[in-house]
């Protein structure tokens, strides 16, 4: 494995920042990503090619000189494995960080295309897009985009927006919350799903029709959207609005929009 590293110091503080990137060979059989950090944005993106990943680390400690240790350690020694059947990314208790250290990475992933995918952050944003396989995305503070999806979907953040805009495939089942922020979906306008949307402190609209199917309000909706629908879409938030949108970048009535770009 090959790293590219860059390190700049600022002046004054304890603070170190570095950036790697580097290819992994794949055994075969590996099924899923797995990422879990304290802090730091997370971007996954299905390619054809090999597993890749890129990132710039933010090391803090008492001293410029003890910062940039941690930092060219996790350089030396990235937080990256592979366990059976999975890539697992995120052991920062291996660098034995002290009272007031912190490392934080932001990383991104080149993966294949029919991959599982699970996030899982404190304080950062998620995005996702080209995958296959089920996604799931956590982050207690932070934004969530995930487009050109194909499989289920399970993203819920504490504080932050989210987007996702792919056709539920059928069957597929989609879970989405936030305590605080807006939700956008966006689906082609031949999609099929049963929906169920609440917010306690906002309202929903939708461009694509509704038929009822249950209690309708400003802040509540049972209903199904298109013709014969075996996908379901449950979003909620308690502070925010949700909307469902016409999504004209989205292929209609062609192959499912996780198919690789053209």
């Amino acid at each position: 494995m090959r790293w590219l590293v860059l390190f700049l110091a600022v002046s004054g503080c304890a603070h170190v920042s570095a950036r790697g990137e580097g290819a992994l060979p794949l055994n075969e059989g590996i099924s899923k990503v797995s990422v879990r950090l304290p802090a730091g944005d997370i971007t996954v993106t299905g390619t054809s090619g090999p597993f890749r990943a890129t990132w710039r680390v933010h090391a803090e400690a008492h001293s410029d000189e003890r910062a940039r240790e941690l930092a060219r350690r996790v350089m030396r020694e990235p937080p990256i494995e592979q366990r059976g059947g999975s890539i697992v990314i995120g052991d920062l208790e291996r660098y034995g960080l002290g009272f007031s250290e912190s490392v934080s990475i932001d990383i991104e992933l080149e993966v294949p295309f029919d991959i599982e995918v699970e996030l899982d952050s404190a304080a950062g944003d998620m995005r996702v897009a080209h995958v296959r396989g089920p996604v799931r995305c956590s982050t207690a503070a932070g934004d969530v985009t995930v487009s050109h999806v194909g499989g289920d979907v399970e993203i819920d953040t504490a504080a932050g927006d989210i987007r996702l805009a792919a056709r539920p495939s059928p069957g597929a089942r989609w879970k989405i919350d936030t305590a605080a922020g807006d939700i956008h979906l966006g689906v082609p306008a031949d999609a099929a799903f049963r929906f169920h949307a609440c917010t306690a402190a906002g309202d929903i609209r939708s461009e694509l029709p509704l038929t009822l199917a249950g209690e309708i309000s400003s802040s509540n909706v049972e209903a199904t959207i298109g013709n014969e629908p075996t996908a379901s879409v449950e979003v909620s938030t308690s502070a925010g609005d949700i909307r469902v949108e016409r999504d004209m970048a989205l292929r209609s009535g062609g192959r499912a929009a996780a198919s690789p770009p053209r």
